[in-house]
């Protein structure tokens, strides 16, 4: 579900990407790191829910969008270290 195209950072340093591999590659690790993120997702969307101002709204947008990203990691690092350019 991660479109890495429409990303608007840049792409991960390949370097980076293929020292971040073993971390992301157990699996073991990745499923419990995965539904503890997906479970910190539910409440900040809870949290988005229940704003009563539009600042605390773009500030549980804001940690949706990190949450997001931290929870994509192992796909972003598995194509950059995949990629055949720096």
């Amino acid at each position: 579900n991660v479109d890495l195209h429409h990303n608007k950072e840049p792409p991960m340093h390949r370097n980076l990407a293929q020292s971040l591999l073993p971390l992301v590659n157990q699996q073991d690790f990745n499923e419990l790191f995965q539904s503890y993120i997906d479970s910190k997702i539910n409440d900040i969307i809870r949290e988005f829910e229940q704003g009563e101002s539009e600042v605390q709204m773009w500030k549980a947008q804001g940690k949706l969008h990190m949450l997001r990203k931290i929870r994509d990691m192992q796909i972003e690092v598995k194509t950059a270290a995949d990629r055949k350019y720096p």
